[in-house]
């Protein structure tokens, strides 16, 4: 078993950026899931799998990792980049001063 450091990143549900300015910690298990014989879905017996706790910044996490005593690591460049907007109306899809031609 060991423990996985990251930074929050979004779902493909959620189109802002709230709550993810944090860092997850999770206990990855070496069992796996496989599949129950009578029902079919996907499962494990380690109830290790199913801890992750969330914390305001990375030097938090390490410490908590540390503290549990497992092996860890820090996963990064996994978190959210910087979003460049560019301000648009309708009526630049119309203009003559286009930069990029129009298509359908």
């Amino acid at each position: 078993m060991y423990i996985k450091i990251f930074p929050a990143i979004k779902n493909a549900g959620q189109s802002g950026r709230a709550n993810l300015h944090h860092w997850c910690l999770r206990v990855m298990g070496d069992r796996g899931q496989r599949p129950n014989a009578v029902i079919g879905w996907s499962g494990g017996d380690d109830p290790m799998a199913e801890i992750a706790l969330q914390f305001p910044d990375k030097e938090t996490a390490v410490a908590a990792a540390e503290k549990i005593g497992l092996p860890y690591y820090v996963a990064v460049g996994t978190g959210m980049t910087e979003r460049r907007v560019e301000g648009k109306n309708y009526a630049e899809n119309f203009s003559s001063l286009r930069h990029r031609p129009w298509t359908h």
